[in-house]
């Protein structure tokens, strides 16, 4: 080595000894891979063989297989020509088919013909003479041929068809299996049925004979792995080997799998002329008879080559090994490259690429420490505000210095302003936010540009809580019309919320806070715009909740946790006799405990996932509909159900109603969707297809919570209903409120006008009810008539469903 030292090697020479090393060892190697292409030669030249051999095989068991198929083609054209000819002339033709038109020592062992009227003509192969003679003692009568599965249904189809393991018509044949061929005329018309059958026995024997040497064992099973017939006995284990390898297709060309005792086993689809048989054929064989000494020759190579190869490898990692190091010592310090830990290569090193390596390493370090060096500011500062970035506000040295609140302002209307007006008003506008922020906040305040749209304060040390009001009034005047100046032809105008955090910064809780802010910033969004809001806890406890009862909300349906009660809908002037009642969903979690519709139905909405519940509510509230009616509800109580406005919309919605519908033998009329007045006037295109398709079912529509809406009038025409359900805010002040009493009135009257029945809800007591009925109004709903219970606890009787009025 100290030699080598004195003569540095340049890594080229390194390498090409190298591979010459790697060379010599691949010529050795080849001689193993030489081995094993004559063992693939020899294993591909067995291989071929039995493939050819198996497909010998399969070929002539699929004639085999047609030849019933062919003797009840030809029986079929001479039934057709005689369909009324008596049993001896069919007897007859029988014969001749067999004796003239088939040859002996074909597969059949009996053929029948079955008339439409019962009449059962046969003959069966003797299997001593091979003759075919009439079938005498075992005939059976026209009755029981009427009777028979497969009599039936050759009548009922005009396709051939086999039936498996049939019991043969003498018990000393055992089972058979039979082609069937239905006949019919050229009207159409069913003439009978012409049977041809084959033992199993029989196909044993032809699979015995089809190997004469018998170095083969030949197996054919149905499609369920089943035994029909060996050449040979077979063993349990060799069947179950041979089941687990079925063809997977018709087109399967055959595989080889290992078999019991080390022989090879090839399947292949079996199949007849018109497809309708799924068996395979098994041929179980001798091993690859060149295998063993292959093995040997293999086993003695291997060993040689292994040892010559342990050598080789030792040698090579040696050299690498010492070759290498100076190379890993450079790759063990390049994640330092552009960093002050970065040191200056060693000098000597035996490769001079590797000493050039070092020095080119040495000054990109330099480089990429003087770009990043210059490049800091850009990182840390918005290049289109000058505003800190986070990464700036996070090395920002006055941060965590005593200041204890911050805030986070959205500009809601930046994005849409930019994207209308240009990237330079866009900007106009965050430079006078920037102005009035600067003019607003206390001197020391920290403004960090977080996102696009959003600006982080850092307020300094906040003394009391006057101080904290005080900044959070100077935040909101931000978002005041006076505020606004002129940019070109357009206004800067700022619109948006803020979300206030009151504690102490530090670097552990910095995100925490920013993220309270955000929550902060969420709950002032839905307040509407220039709302600025202070972090509470319940706040972040709140959003909890909502993920909590998102998540449970969301395996509700699979764990069948919801559930449907009914609150009736009475007739004022009938005294109690109720036709029609509301369908109303209610959630019990068994983590939750009860949860109020108004909650979860409107998280549902949110996250979509009320399309799921709805169907399911659909579903099940015709199926206790069918069960109400069923157990002596009126047969036309009609079921009111609240839908969605994100489930009408769906393409499928009508289509899923009406199935629902004739799943359960309801009736149209039994069914009223209450929809809102605003999603008939918000997304009418998409949904009024949709009604007219239920309303010429019978399926009726409510406008539910009418008055609520504020609707136009103008629109009320179009659109498709046949019930008013009027708000209960409305229904609750009308003994007191004058003014609710003529909102009623009026809304009776355009009731009137449209010629639909109007339903109170909200009523509470006898007082309200009677009001209500002497001022005109149809229909009722209320705790004074019923509190909504499951449909089981509703007492119906002969029709009729009547409530008791306390």
């Amino acid at each position: 080595m100290k030699k080598l030292k004195k003569y540095p090697v340049s890594l080229t020479k390194a390498l090409v000894i190298l591979m010459i090393i790697s060379s010599v060892v691949v010529v050795m190697s080849l001689n193993s891979y030489l081995d094993r292409a004559v063992k693939n030669i020899f294993a591909d030249m067995n291989e071929k063989l039995l493939k050819n051999d198996s497909e010998l095989l399969a070929q002539r068991m699929r004639a085999y297989l047609n030849q019933p198929h062919a003797a009840g083609k030809l029986m079929s054209l001479l039934a057709k020509d005689q369909n009324s000819a008596s049993s001896e002339v069919i007897e007859q033709q029988l014969q001749q088919l067999v004796s003239l038109d088939l040859t002996q020592g074909q597969p059949l062992s009996s053929i029948s013909f079955a008339s439409a009227n019962g009449s059962y003509t046969a003959l069966q192969r003797d299997p001593q003479d091979g003759k075919f003679y009439p079938m005498t003692s075992t005939v059976p009568t026209s009755q029981d041929v009427l009777k028979r599965l497969w009599f039936v249904h050759a009548r009922e189809t005009s396709q051939p068809f086999w039936t498996e393991h049939g019991h043969h018509a003498s018990a000393e044949k055992g089972m058979a299996i039979t082609w069937r061929q239905p006949i019919r005329d050229p009207q159409g018309n069913f003439v009978g049925v012409i049977s041809a059958g084959i033992l199993p026995a029989d196909m044993s024997q032809w699979l015995h004979s089809l190997d004469s040497t018998h170095s083969h064992r030949l197996m054919l099973l149905n499609e369920k792995g089943r035994l029909i017939a060996a050449s040979a006995p077979v063993s349990a284990d060799e069947m179950t080997n041979a089941s687990q390898h079925m063809p997977t297709s018709a087109q399967d060309g055959g595989i080889l799998y290992p078999a019991i005792g080390h022989n090879l086993m090839l399947n292949r689809p079996i199949t007849d002329e018109d497809g309708l048989l799924k068996w395979t054929l098994v041929m179980l064989t001798p091993d690859n008879q060149w295998q063993s000494s292959i093995s040997r020759y293999h086993q003695h190579n291997f060993m040689g080559l292994s040892i010559i190869i342990t050598l080789s490898l030792l040698v090579i990692t040696f050299l690498m090994i010492r070759f290498s190091r100076p190379l890993v010592s450079l790759i063990d310090r390049v994640h330092l490259l552009g960093t002050p830990l970065w040191t200056t290569a060693a000098r000597g090193t035996l490769f001079p690429e590797v000493a050039s390596l070092a020095n080119a390493l040495d000054n990109k370090s330099r480089l990429i420490m003087d770009m990043l060096e210059a490049r800091q500011d850009q990182i840390e500062r918005d290049k289109e505000t000058g505003l800190l970035t986070f990464a700036g506000l996070c090395n920002h040295p006055e941060l965590y210095r005593g200041r204890n609140m911050i805030a986070l302002l959205h500009l809601s209307n930046h994005s849409s302003l930019t994207n209308l007006l240009g990237k330079e008003y866009g900007e106009s506008l965050l430079a006078h936010l920037q102005s009035l922020l600067k003019t607003l906040l206390p001197a020391d305040t920290i403004l960090c540009r977080e996102r696009t749209d959003k600006i982080l304060m850092i307020f300094p040390e906040i003394a009391d809580s006057d101080q904290a009001a005080l900044i959070q009034q100077q935040l909101e005047t931000l978002f005041l019309s006076h505020q606004a100046t002129s940019e070109g032809r357009h206004e800067l105008l700022i619109a948006g919320n803020a979300g206030i955090v009151e504690e102490p910064l530090t670097s552990e809780r910095l995100k925490a806070l920013v993220l309270n802010a955000g929550i902060a910033l969420h709950h002032a969004r839905k307040e509407g715009n220039g709302v600025v809001t202070r972090f509470a806890p319940e706040m972040h406890e709140l959003g909890l909740r909502n993920v909590e009862l998102h998540e449970e909300l969301s395996h509700a349906l699979e764990r069948n946790e919801f559930h449907l009660v009914m609150q009736p809908i009475v007739s004022l002037a009938a005294e109690g006799e109720c036709l029609e009642g509301e369908c109303l969903v209610r959630w019990n979690s068994p983590t939750l405990g009860f949860v109020p519709p108004d909650r979860f139905i409107a998280l549902a909405e949110q996250t979509g996932l009320i399309i799921p519940l709805g169907y399911w509510i659909i579903e099940t509230a015709c199926g206790e509909l069918a069960d109400f009616i069923a157990r002596g509800a009126p047969a036309n109580f009609k079921l009111h159900i609240n839908i969605s406005p994100l489930q009408l919309q769906q393409d499928d919605f009508a289509q899923e109603l009406l199935g629902c519908l004739q799943r359960y033998h309801l009736q149209g009329a039994n069914i009223c969707i209450e929809l809102t007045e605003g999603v008939l006037l918000d997304d009418a295109n998409s949904v009024l297809p949709q009604l007219n398709t239920l309303r010429e079912a019978g399926v009726t529509v409510s406008l539910d919570d009418f008055g609520s809406g504020y609707s136009s009038l103008s629109y009320l025409h179009s659109l498709p209903f046949d019930q008013l359900k009027i708000d209960r805010q409305f229904v609750s002040d009308i003994l007191e409120d004058r003014r609710s009493e003529s909102v009623i009135a009026s809304v009776l009257s355009l009731a009137n006008s449209f010629k639909v029945p109007l339903v109170a809800e909200g009523i509470e007591d006898e007082e309200t009810g009677e009001k209500l009925r002497n001022m005109g109004c149809l229909l009722a709903q209320g705790y004074h008539y019923g509190r909504p219970q499951p449909f089981k606890n509703w007492t119906v009787k002969l029709g009729v469903f009547k409530l008791t009025l306390i």
